[in-house]
């Protein structure tokens, strides 16, 4: 939560110890120099695509979106205010690492400027949400691939019964964090509400696996047949979960556990589609959020108009054509020996 940018995860990970990243650009330019691929697709390697790049390889990068910012951003993968004003954190998160970036390829034989944004223009993409979970907001000409990846073999799971003669109000749960279980599930666990619980974690001292108005799984299960029939969704802010909920026209209740998922809720509650609490929620705040979409039915409204328009325009997309297409361009090109806008200079480490 505390990081300001995208720079700022790069530079977790060691992008700002210079010679950290020299050896493991190097690993992956002895790595290409062997392989000597046509293209690269990858889900989640920066390096493997800085490679791509100083090497000329076509890459496709397929991403939920927090790990492909757009680089048309004043700094990179801005995390807007409410102002939209880019930060003073952020600004030298991305500074820091443009700095060492630069220092670095030139040790490689690279005399151009490069900076981050120029790394994020290079590969295509795949987003594997929609522009409604985008966390960084809707994007002209990429492809939206919702769905692409799926879980393996997940197993049926069902509503449990609710309190006879009352009106059944569905909710579907994604518990990670067991600390949060306790004020969740009492607050969700009413009289007349049927809960279905993901809990990977389940602690069985605090709820038994079925307790009244509740069924608790510890193994993923199948989602499209809860969520055609779910009153509410109430999860981390999953892209995976929070498109799907989308789709299926349910409002969401937001609780992020780190950075993306923060923004992935931000930009929910701001389209109308739920709330997302901030961090240090209290039971008060989550109880005030559960009344707001338990009894405004303006919430599923607005989802269900969404859902619906965006569902429509994905009909008959071939998500894996849109891969393929892209390995067999890179084979031409390749056979042809053309390379599509890279930076290719000689490299003395190679």
């Amino acid at each position: 939560m505390q990081l300001s940018s995208f720079a700022g995860v790069l530079a977790a990970q060691g992008w700002t110890d210079g010679p950290w990243l020299t050896g493991a650009l190097a690993a992956w330019q002895r790595l290409f120099s062997v392989v000597k691929p046509a293209c690269v697709v990858l889900d989640y390697a920066p390096l493997a695509c800085l490679t791509a790049w100083l090497s000329g390889v076509p890459a496709l990068h397929v991403s939920s979106g927090f790990d492909a910012p757009p680089p048309d951003h004043t700094g990179i993968g801005r995390f807007r205010s409410s102002t939209g004003e880019v930060s003073a954190a952020e600004m030298a998160e991305t500074t820091s690492v443009n700095t060492i970036l630069h220092q670095v390829l030139r040790s490689f034989g690279t005399r151009r400027n490069i900076r981050l944004r120029d790394l994020f223009s290079y590969p295509r993409l795949l987003l594997d949400c929609i522009p409604q979970t985008d966390p960084y907001g809707c994007r002209v000409g990429e492809v939206y691939a919702p769905f692409f990846s799926e879980p393996g073999k997940p197993h049926a799971a069902h509503w449990p019964e609710s309190v006879a003669g009352q009106e059944v109000y569905r909710i579907f749960v994604y518990i990670r964090e067991n600390a949060i279980a306790p004020s969740l599930l009492t607050c969700l666990l009413q009289a007349s509400n049927s809960v279905v619980c993901f809990w990977p974690d389940h602690d069985s001292s605090m709820y038994d696996r079925h307790t009244q108005g509740l069924v608790i799984h510890t193994e993923p299960v199948e989602l499209h047949p809860l969520f055609e029939t779910a009153s509410l969704i109430v999860g981390y802010g999953s892209v995976g979960i929070s498109t799907r909920a989308v789709l299926a026209n349910v409002p969401q209740l937001i609780f992020p556990t780190d950075l993306e998922k923060q923004m992935v809720g931000r930009r929910i509650q701001k389209q109308g589609l739920g709330i997302c609490l901030e961090p240090g929620w209290d039971a008060s705040a989550l109880q005030q959020a559960y009344e707001r979409l338990r009894f405004d039915e303006g919430w599923s409204r607005r989802s269900a108009a969404i859902g619906a328009h965006t569902l429509g325009q994905r009909v008959g997309v071939d998500y894996f054509g849109e891969v393929l297409s892209f390995v067999e361009s890179a084979l031409m090109q390749a056979q042809a020996g053309t390379r599509s806008g890279a930076v290719v200079e000689s490299n003395k480490n190679v």
